[in-house]
């Protein structure tokens, strides 16, 4: 699935009411538009597994200010005199579909399909004489056939010319879902443009529950990764590997309750591995009040007789 055009005219419309507050620092407010894909993974064919996401994300000074700014409910905030406190909203919008989405018996499927929208809330904080990011984030969302995934991702490829997917009928049944998510990263060696860090997460919520740690390595211009209301060079980049190990509990995007249907009987949910590696690797340029950053994705297998499967991301970020 291409980009969403309209995600990307939201954005150009946008910009110009953002960029009248000029009196803030830069690189602080700002709104982002990601699209991620399998399409985008440089040497494999797409809709295996993760297929599409859509997402903006909106960060502004204003939701952290005053005693009712959101960012004010989340726990663990300290002084401003020792620490940076930055809050963003998000909306996503995600499809999941099976290894093949061409097959010719039910019991080919290995996974159900699944469309899911959310609306995020995080708060960081941030103190960087310590190296350290602590992340709070409250998540509300729906997910189910009332989304309309099938009549999204078969759209897409009529306009396209492709085959359509089939097996709708095997996704997750509608139901709202939650979650709550703490999230630490340090610093482990700091020198010049090398930062080497270590991340500890852990998420829980009625349909998915894990535990992550991991090593984040990044090289480049990295002055305002811990300081982000400083003054930037006008033009910089800096290049990313993350390499993270989740130990799952639950995921009922694989194996939960799936909408009626007279062919249940036929799938069988797969059982879910508890260990799931991820590996991520990017880079991200930035000149003057626009940003680009391009990844690329790699997952193990998430449940038995899987794939491991793996998908990429295109972000413009206009900072105001």
């Amino acid at each position: 699935m291409k980009p969403s055009y309209l995600f990307i005219g939201l954005i150009c419309f946008l910009s110009p009411w953002f960029s009248g507050a000029q009196n803030h620092e830069p690189r602080y407010n700002f709104i982002e538009y990601r699209t991620e894909n399998d399409y985008y993974y440089l040497r494999l064919p797409s809709d295996r597994y993760y297929t599409a996401g859509q997402t903006i994300t909106w960060q502004d000074q204003r939701l952290d200010r005053g005693r009712f700014g959101p960012g004010q409910l989340f726990p663990f905030r300290l002084s401003e005199r020792k620490v940076e406190n930055l809050s963003h909203l998000r909306i996503r919008y995600q499809l999941f579909s099976p290894f093949r989405i061409q097959w010719d018996h039910p019991k080919d499927i290995d996974r159900p399909y699944a469309a899911r929208m959310d609306l995020q809330f995080t708060n960081q904080t941030i103190r960087a004489d310590q190296g350290l990011k602590i992340k709070k984030t409250l998540l509300l969302g729906w997910q189910g056939p009332s989304l309309k995934g099938e009549m999204i991702q078969n759209g897409v490829h009529r306009l396209k010319g492709r085959p359509l997917a089939q097996g709708w009928q095997y996704q997750v049944a509608d139901r709202p879902y939650w979650a709550v998510q703490m999230q630490l990263e340090k610093t482990i060696s700091y020198h010049q443009n090398h930062l080497l860090s270590s991340q500890a997460e852990v998420y829980g919520g009625n349909i998915q529950q894990y535990a992550q740690i991991g090593l984040h390595y990044k090289h480049g211009n990295l002055e305002g990764y811990f300081r982000p209301r400083q003054k930037m060079p006008e033009i910089y980049w800096h290049a990313y590997f993350h390499l993270n190990t989740r130990y799952v509990w639950q995921n009922d995007l694989i194996n939960g309750p799936m909408r009626p249907s007279n062919e249940l009987d036929t799938f069988q949910a797969p059982t879910l591995l508890p260990i799931v590696w991820q590996a991520s690797y990017g880079i991200e340029f930035t000149r003057k009040q626009w940003a680009l950053r391009l990844s690329q994705e790699a997952l193990s297998p998430e449940f038995e007789n899987g794939s491991s499967h793996y998908w990429g991301s295109i972000s413009l970020r206009k900072y105001y």
